[in-house]
């Protein structure tokens, strides 16, 4: 990126645009890497269980098959 050099009316100081200037870029936050041979913790509220990454796929889970349940409750 080149800076490009702005002149005020009241001075000849050449100003630098904020738009491009390297202080004000804004960096994205930087994400987890997962190794797939690392144990990982499963992240249901509760369960604790240890699983492989690599390991891992829709029919894998033993411990929570299928999708949440929820039980209505009826007060009487």
């Amino acid at each position: 990126a080149q800076v490009r050099q702005v002149l005020s009316k009241d001075s000849t100081k050449p100003l630098v645009s904020p738009a491009n200037s390297v202080a004000n870029a804004t960096v994205p936050p930087r994400t987890k890497v997962v190794d797939i041979n690392e144990p990982q913790v499963c992240k249901n509220k509760g369960c604790g269980q240890t699983f492989i990454e690599k390991d891992n796929h829709e029919a894998a889970c033993s411990y929570h098959p299928g999708p949440a349940i929820f039980h209505d409750r009826i007060k009487g």
